[in-house]
């Protein structure tokens, strides 16, 4: 009799045994899978990124982000940025900001829970950002010895600064800032205006305009004027 309550007593905790690892199997979690949404249309240096879980328990998610890199698949080594976990909902969105311009990365969205993190498909693009153009425009008004300049400047995304070169000839040699502002930024196209001073009667000056970003310079075509007599 003794032996048949051992042998019951074992039997019973291999069952029990197995029983419990059976259910912690059950209980354990899968790598979540996701979907990376977007990105939006970036400007020179923020994109808009959005994710969304696709598989099942993401109430045992324990966190949610993205990761960037230069590199094509980006991991939560790389740059990244939590999110805040709602797990009432499969999907989420944030703003990736203080990137470089005119540079490409690869995006895509992670979840991470008990099992590991999870990563949604690589997605490339491209922030904004070019050498600005600059165009020249006529004199406006001009007298014995003032001249008012003017130009047209597309800054391509960044801050750009304006200025107008005049002189004599076309070496120029001296430069007049535009009176209203002196930098522009955007896409659109940018008119700026200055009013050159201290100028010799009769004499006819050369000048341009100027345009300088962080990518490049560009310069509007000569032009000339002549003041009164």
């Amino acid at each position: 009799m003794k032996n048949v309550n051992r042998f019951s007593s074992i039997l019973l905790l291999i069952c029990f045994s197995v029983f419990s690892r059976s259910c912690i199997i059950l209980d354990k979690p899968e790598i979540p899978t996701l979907i990376t949404l977007g990105p939006s249309e970036p400007s020179a240096t923020a994109v808009w990124i959005g994710g969304q879980i696709t598989s099942d328990d993401i109430d045992l998610v324990t966190n949610t982000g993205v990761c960037w890199s230069k590199n094509d698949m980006p991991t939560i080594n790389d740059e990244h940025l939590d999110v805040p976990v709602d797990n009432t909902r499969r999907s989420f969105t944030t703003t990736i900001d203080g990137l470089q311009y005119a540079t490409t990365y690869y995006v895509r969205v992670f979840a991470t829970n008990k099992a590991g993190t999870g990563y949604g498909e690589s997605i490339s693009f491209t922030t904004k950002g070019e050498a600005p153009d600059a165009i020249t425009g006529n004199t406006e008004t001009y007298s014995r010895t003032q001249a008012s300049v003017f130009g047209w400047v597309y800054a391509n995304y960044l801050t750009t600064d304006v200025s107008f070169e005049y002189g004599t000839d076309s070496s120029y040699g001296k430069i007049a800032i535009p009176f209203l502002s002196s930098q522009v930024a955007g896409h659109a196209k940018n008119k700026v205006f200055a009013t050159i001073l201290d100028l010799v009667p009769g004499t006819q000056y050369h000048f341009r305009i100027k345009a300088q970003n962080v990518l490049g310079v560009s310069y509007g075509s000569d032009r000339t004027f002549t003041t009164l007599p």
